[in-house]
């Protein structure tokens, strides 16, 4: 197993309330592990320049100070706001929660 995959597992098992090396539960949270791997799972993408921002489209972040926003074009739409913001002005590092997968 991949040092990703244990990680993976240990949160599983924290999240489950289950000491680390519980033999039942551990097989699985490897399942699940594995499972959530082949949906598709992939850490979050940080973003943490000002210019990485301005460069991202289509893209739904976190800031650090815990706004949610749409990114298109260079601007924040930031939700529970009206009016847009540069990208640049949102509080960094920002995580990457969606973003819109490149035509095929």
């Amino acid at each position: 197993m991949s040092a990703r995959d244990e990680r993976l597992e240990r949160l599983i098992l924290e999240w489950m309330g289950l000491p680390p090396g519980e033999a039942g539960e551990a097989a699985d949270a490897r399942g699940l592990a594995g499972l959530l791997k082949n949906a598709g799972y992939q850490k979050p993408r940080t973003i943490n320049t000002a210019e990485e921002l301005d460069d991202a489209h289509m893209v739904v972040v976190r800031t650090a100070a815990g706004t949610i926003a749409n990114l298109v074009s260079g601007r924040a739409y930031c939700f529970g706001y009206e009016a847009s913001a540069p990208a640049s002005t949102l509080a960094l590092p920002v995580t990457v929660l969606w973003e819109r997968e490149a035509p095929a």
